[in-house]
């Protein structure tokens, strides 16, 4: 079978390891989403995508139109205006990432928190003030520097959202990035059918809604890292949450006579590539 062939190669490409394990891919990426839909962590992220991405792609839809009826400019004028969110995407949403790699080099997982908690507030703070712009309050140009902050930090918030995920579950990092990605989806969804009720109203309902997502940032619980407030009762875990290892988890789920004669060796994995660069993982122990 498979697995003979591959213990007589010495050799598994990572696609045939995971086969290895017991489980089709089907049946293993649904594993992967139910675990993940099964914490609650993941949902408050998936909130917090929903009401950064998800307005991200309700502007990207509805802002011209919004702008020019709001400041009176032309249609031209308004989707000028509104490409102005668009083009944060060039630095906003990596400098978020960046600024939650670098926040976690001090202060590890509990730092990307913070970083998340701090954003989203300020994203919903934001667009709390660009909704209060009017053309007689401060124009279109305090609309456009508001615009300007909005669009910045809700990018950064979607680059902090992604860098928790590979934390939360580290068993079911797919299934937790394709759930929080949904949220983007979710809360573009919710934001259109608003923006088609009333404009202004809208928007400042969607920077509520952040900013109470926000605020249950800090109840995410992550064993062996801890929450915004709190540490984790094991500090050494907190350094590398994420240290429960492909090959552990696919040595407990290998059927019985691969197991017993396989080892997954990180060592092989990180230094043993194919020639088209592809991971290859050495079964040591035969």
């Amino acid at each position: 079978d498979k697995g003979d062939v591959c213990k007589a190669e010495g050799n598994l490409t990572t696609e045939d390891a995971i086969l290895a394990s017991g489980g089709e891919p089907t049946t293993i990426a649904q594993k992967s989403l139910m675990l993940a839909a099964s914490k609650w962590n993941c949902w408050i992220l998936f909130f917090c995508y929903a009401f950064s991405f998800g307005v991200e792609l309700v502007v990207n839809s509805n802002m011209p139109l919004y702008l020019s009826q709001a400041f009176t400019l032309t249609q031209a004028q308004g989707g000028m205006a509104a490409s102005l969110f668009g083009l944060c995407n060039f630095f906003a949403r990596p400098l978020g990432g960046y600024v939650s790699d670098e926040v976690y080099k001090r202060f590890g997982v509990r730092g990307r928190l913070w970083v998340l908690f701090l954003s989203t507030m300020a994203m919903g703070s934001c667009l709390l003030a660009f909704a209060s712009c009017t053309q007689g309050t401060s124009g279109i140009g305090g609309a456009l520097v508001a615009l300007f902050f909005w669009a910045t930090l809700t990018n950064m918030t979607e680059g902090a959202c992604f860098a928790v995920v590979p934390f939360v579950e580290p068993s079911a990092i797919g299934g937790v990035a394709g759930l929080v990605g949904a949220g983007g989806t979710g809360g573009a969804l919710i934001g259109n059918f608003m923006v088609s009720i009333g404009g202004r109203p809208a928007f400042c309902m969607l920077g509520w809604l952040a900013m109470i997502t926000g605020m249950l940032i800090p109840v995410i619980w992550m064993p062996g890292v801890g929450s915004m407030f709190r540490a984790a009762e094991n500090p050494e875990l907190q350094a590398a949450p994420h240290t429960e290892s492909v090959e552990q988890k696919h040595e407990v789920e290998m059927v019985p006579e691969i197991a017993g004669s396989a080892r997954l060796s990180r060592k092989s994995v990180d230094e043993d590539r194919s020639s088209n660069g592809s991971f290859v993982v050495n079964l040591e122990g035969a």
